[in-house]
């Protein structure tokens, strides 16, 4: 019986981490992975950074004074979230420390509420300050500076595969002409106020399920958890929605050659799990840069490099079907261990495609000479084992959607991995 409330204690701090604080990877890491004091320095990162202050500075249309006396508030904001973050990294530590005495997780509760409240606090006077820079017109620029931090900021928050595909930052990405950008800009200005609509109505219930959850957590009370995490699925299915909406008119907007290749980084953007660096990827990119391939080797390679290509496109389009299915389907519990322990629709997915990269990379192992094969990447999670006999990484275990890293420049391209996106937009 005590067995049992623990574990269903701990499920329901499970659900209140990943709704109300950074998403189910960060909360996974706030759990004791990544590093020293587990996913707290993420956590403590500063809420602006140097990407997004260049961006504002962008959007404000600053002047060189203007710039210099902002770089000067940055550089004090710096240091004050610094300051801040140092000090939650050691409250989180006491709390660890508490945690192993008490086997209590809720202790982390008010360590995070605390550190959320203080880099708020450092946020707000950094920008309060960086506002009273601006003349008028400048000023009324103002609503996308927020737009645009909350999108940065909180997208990574979502639980839904394209929840946090943030259409501004593909489109950055990419190289298109100077009117067709034009026309573009015009709808991503709509879906920045969009979004950020509806950023705003997740990101509070989000915030709400923290004290549900904390009482719920108290009292053992899985009825709550589970309203709050389906009004959290439910607000979480807005912004995906809403991406996607904009996604298929800008995809529209574009020439061929565009079109596809949005399509291509909305997708990867909206399942990273199934079209990230996957070890078939990173396996061709390597072959790709071997300068002593012959003719005949070359050919070969391209054949197989189809006839791969080819079979793990269904595959991965059965696995955003099977995702979204899960991701609809399961309630709090089964939603965070999806992938994990048992049979699931979408593990047995993950390993008919990792037999598929075997499968190829012993035929690619075949068509080069030994020399050649050391160039080949080792499989993460076998090392010593060369060429990645064995089949796919581990991190394909899980199709949970995730965050995207910083605002990437225009031109600066993006992975195109895991194979042919296939398909179209998502409707």
């Amino acid at each position: 019986m005590i067995a049992n409330k623990t574990k269903r204690a701990g499920m329901i701090l499970g659900v209140a981490l990943s709704i109300g604080i950074t998403g189910a990877t960060q909360a996974q890491q706030f759990r004791g992975g990544g590093g020293p004091g587990g996913g707290f320095d993420r956590f403590g990162q500063p809420g602006v950074t140097e990407v997004q202050f260049e961006r504002f500075g962008e959007l404000l249309a600053l002047d060189e004074v203007q710039m210099a006396a902002a770089e000067a508030l940055f550089e004090g904001y710096q240091a004050e979230a610094q300051a801040a973050s140092d000090e939650m990294r050691a409250m989180f530590e006491d709390a660890r420390e508490r945690m192993r005495e008490t086997r209590d997780p809720s202790v982390f509760q008010d360590v995070m509420r605390e550190a959320r409240e203080s880099r708020t606090r450092v946020e707000e006077a950094f920008l309060a300050d960086l506002k009273s820079l601006l003349s008028e017109e400048q000023a009324a620029n103002w609503d996308r500076v927020e737009q645009t931090r909350r999108r940065e900021s909180t997208m990574r928050r979502g639980l839904l595969s394209g929840e946090s595909a943030d259409v501004v930052r593909i489109v950055s990405a990419m190289e298109l002409d100077e009117s067709t950008m034009t026309e573009v800009d015009a709808v991503l200005v709509r879906y920045e106020a969009d979004l950020d609509r509806t950023l705003i109505e997740r990101n509070k219930v989000y915030d709400e399920a923290q004290e549900v959850m904390r009482e719920a957590f108290r009292s053992g009370d899985m009825d709550a958890a589970e309203e709050i995490f389906d009004k959290g699925r439910t607000a979480s299915t807005r912004v995906r929605d809403v991406n996607r909406r904009y996604a298929r008119q800008i995809q529209a907007m574009l020439g061929a050659e565009d079109a596809s290749a949005f399509e291509v980084a909305f997708r990867e953007a909206s399942f990273p799990r199934i079209y990230g660096n996957s070890f078939g990827r990173r396996v061709m990119d390597a072959v790709e840069s071997i300068e002593s391939l012959d003719d005949t080797q070359r050919s070969s390679i391209d054949a197989i490099r189809q006839s791969y290509e080819r079979d793990v496109k269904g595959i991965n389009q059965d696995l955003e079907t099977a995702i979204e299915r899960e991701e609809a389907e399961a309630g709090p519990e089964s939603f965070f261990r999806r992938g994990r322990g048992g049979p699931s629709e979408t593990r047995d997915l993950y390993e008919r495609r990792r037999e598929i990269e075997t499968a190829m990379v012993e035929k690619i192992r075949d068509v080069l000479t030994e020399e050649q094969a050391e160039a080949l990447p080792e499989q993460r999670g076998n090392r010593g084992t060369r060429g990645g006999r064995g089949g796919g990484d581990a991190g394909d275990r899980s199709g949970r959607g995730g965050g995207q890293g910083d605002r990437p420049q225009r031109g600066g391209g993006g992975q195109r991995g895991g194979g042919d996106g296939g398909g179209r937009t998502q409707s």
